[in-house]
């Protein structure tokens, strides 16, 4: 029974793993330089609405 659970237990450091390698590949591929349309502005790539003038 003891052993079982230990190999178990390597399937689920395998999956989570796998699942943080995928994680990792998909935020390396969204890091692309993100330019936003006027009137938004990008900030650390994200989009923001700033005024341009004090209205």
């Amino acid at each position: 029974m003891f052993k079982e659970y230990i190999g178990q237990d390597k399937l689920l450091k395998k999956k989570i793993f796998v699942l943080f390698i995928i994680f990792i590949a998909v935020e390396l591929t969204d890091c692309e330089k993100k330019k936003c349309e006027k009137p938004w502005r990008t900030f650390r790539s994200v989009c923001f609405m700033f005024s341009d003038t004090n209205t």
